[in-house]
C-alpha cells in the first residue's frame, strides 16, 4: 500500500496497514486525495486521520514521527466508533444497517490484527445475522468466538453477555441442538492465533454473495421445485410444512412472522410458533441450497425473486396480461398474438394452485381466483378458435372448460354450438339432454331460456 505526499508516492513499511503510515514530509495540509490507497477507509477513520495531521502539521510544520503514533492510537478510536455504530444500529432494530456497519468493522479490525477487537465484532455481527436469519453464518461466526475465548480466558463484556446469550438460543431454536453442536465442533482452534486464521474462512461467507442457482417452480397442478436441474425431494423438505413456507412466502409479497403464524400455525402458542417458525424456515432455506432466497428486512420476510426464478404462477400471469392487452389493441394480427398467449398460458395450466399440497385457508382465495382466471382464459381462447373455424379445437377447450366447472352453461352451449358446426346435431340434443339431468339431480334446477332456446335452433337445424 502507498500513501500520496506533496513529496510523491511513499511506500507503507511492515504489513501495508493503517496503523504502519509513513512520516510524510508535507507542507501543507492533508486533502481526501492524500489518505491511504488500498482497501476503503471508513469515513470516521480518515476524518480521524485529517485531524491529527493537520494538527502535527501546524505545530511541527510535517507530521513527524510521533504522528504514527498518534495515528495508531485514532484509527483504534475510529474503528471503534464504527463497531459501536453497529451496535447501536442492532440495538434499535436497523438489523440490515447493524450487519452492514459491523462487517466493515470485522473486516478493517481484522486487518488491523487486534484479537480481542476481532473477536467482539465478530460476535456483534453473528448477533446481527441472526436477526437477519442467516443462522448457519451466525453460528460459525459465534462458534470462532467462543472458542477463542475459551482458549484464551477472556470473558465476553458485561454489555454484551446479554445479547449474545440471546443471539445463541436463536439460533440453536432454529438449527436444532445436533447441527449447532456440529458447528462448535468445527471451530475448536488449538489456539488463539487459529480461531482469528479462521475468521479468513468465515468473512467470505458474510462479505461475499456467490452466484445463485436457477429455481423453478412449478406450482399449477403437481408440484415440483428444481435448483440447478435437480429435483428438490421430500427428504429434502424434512417438514411438509418448510415445503408449505416456501410456498407461502413466493406467493405473498412479504409478511411478518405474527402473520406467517396466523396463516400456517393458527393453533401455536407464541413459544410453539418462534421454535416451530424458525426450524422450518432453516429447513427451507438449506433445501433452496443457500438462505438469499428468503430475505428478513426487520420486521417482514420476503422471498427475492431476483435470484433468477421461473415461476410458472408468474409466467401464466404474464402470458394473461400480454392477451389483454392484444385483445383490446386494435391491429390486424392482434387475435393471432392473442391467441398465442393464451395458448401458451393454458399449457401452464396443469391442475390447481397446489394440487398435491396440504395447505392451510391462506391458499384457498388465491387457488380459487387461479382457477376461476384460468376458466376465462379457456373461453376466450375457446372463441378464437371458434371464430377461425377450428370447431374440433374449440370444442376440446370447451369440454375442459366443463370438467373445472360442470355448471357453467356458457361452456355447454359453447360446446353445443362446435358440435353443430361440426354436424354432429345429434350429439348436441343429447349433449344437451345430459346437461338438463345434471341441473335437475345436483341443484334441482333447469337450464337457463338461453340454453333452451339453442338446443330448439340446433333441434330445427338453423345456423348456430
Amino acid at each position: 500500500m502507498c500513501w500520496k505526499s506533496s513529496g510523491g508516492w511513499v511506500s507503507t513499511t511492515s504489513r501495508g496497514t493503517w496503523r504502519n503510515l509513513p512520516c510524510a514530509r508535507a507542507s501543507r495540509l492533508p486533502k481526501p486525495s492524500d489518505r491511504p490507497t488500498g482497501p476503503p477507509m471508513p469515513r470516521s477513520a480518515w476524518r480521524t486521520w485529517r485531524s491529527l495531521a493537520t494538527n502535527s502539521i501546524r505545530r511541527n510544520g510535517s507530521t513527524g514521527s510521533r504522528f504514527n503514533d498518534r495515528w495508531r492510537w485514532g484509527i483504534r478510536s475510529a474503528l471503534a466508533r464504527l463497531h459501536g455504530i453497529g451496535v447501536l444500529e442492532l440495538e434499535r432494530g436497523n438489523v440490515a444497517e447493524a450487519v452492514s456497519q459491523l462487517r466493515d468493522a470485522l473486516g478493517y479490525l481484522r486487518a488491523a490484527g487486534r484479537p480481542p477487537d476481532v473477536i467482539l465484532a465478530m460476535e456483534d455481527l453473528a448477533c446481527a445475522l441472526s436477526g437477519q436469519e442467516e443462522m448457519r453464518h451466525a453460528a460459525r461466526l459465534m462458534a470462532i468466538a467462543s472458542a477463542w475465548r475459551r482458549e484464551s480466558g477472556a470473558p465476553r463484556p458485561p454489555l454484551s453477555r446479554a445479547r449474545c446469550h440471546k443471539a445463541i438460543e436463536r439460533i440453536r431454536s432454529a438449527l436444532g441442538e445436533e447441527d449447532f453442536r456440529k458447528q462448535e465442533t468445527r471451530a475448536e482452534p488449538g489456539a488463539w492465533m487459529h480461531a482469528l486464521a479462521a475468521t479468513a474462512e468465515a468473512m467470505p461467507v458474510v462479505q461475499t454473495t456467490r452466484a445463485a442457482p436457477r429455481l423453478e417452480v412449478y406450482a399449477l397442478g403437481p408440484t415440483k421445485v428444481l435448483i440447478d436441474g435437480q429435483v428438490i425431494t421430500s427428504s429434502d423438505w424434512k417438514y411438509l410444512k418448510a415445503r408449505e413456507l416456501f410456498f407461502y412466502l413466493l406467493s405473498v409479497s412479504s409478511s411478518t412472522r405474527e402473520q406467517i403464524g396466523i396463516d400456517l400455525w393458527p393453533e401455536a402458542s407464541a413459544a410453539e410458533l418462534r421454535s416451530s417458525f424458525h426450524r422450518r424456515l432453516h429447513h427451507a432455506r438449506r433445501a433452496l441450497l443457500g438462505a438469499e432466497w428468503i430475505r428478513f428486512d426487520g420486521e417482514t420476510y420476503r422471498f427475492d425473486a431476483g435470484q433468477g426464478l421461473w415461476y410458472d404462477v408468474e409466467r401464466f400471469e404474464t402470458h394473461l396480461k400480454e392477451a389483454h392487452h392484444a385483445l383490446t389493441a386494435a391491429v390486424p394480427s392482434a387475435r393471432a398474438q392473442a391467441a398465442r398467449q393464451l395458448e401458451a398460458a393454458l399449457a401452464l395450466a396443469r391442475g390447481e394452485f397446489l394440487a398435491d399440497v396440504e395447505v392451510g385457508e391462506w391458499a384457498i382465495p388465491l387457488r380459487e381466483d387461479l382457477r376461476r382466471r384460468g376458466i376465462e382464459a379457456r373461453l376466450a381462447f375457446g372463441h378464437i378458435l371458434f371464430t377461425e373455424a377450428r370447431y374440433s379445437d374449440a370444442a376440446e377447450t370447451y369440454r375442459a372448460v366443463i370438467s373445472l366447472d360442470p355448471y357453467l352453461e356458457t361452456a355447454h352451449r359453447e360446446l353445443m354450438r362446435c358440435l353443430a358446426r361440426l354436424g354432429e346435431a345429434g350429439q348436441a340434443a343429447r349433449h344437451y339432454q345430459g346437461l338438463v339431468r345434471l341441473l335437475r339431480e345436483d341443484l334441482q334446477t333447469s337450464p337457463a331460456p338461453e340454453t333452451r332456446l339453442l338446443y330448439e335452433r340446433v333441434r330445427r337445424g338453423d345456423d348456430v
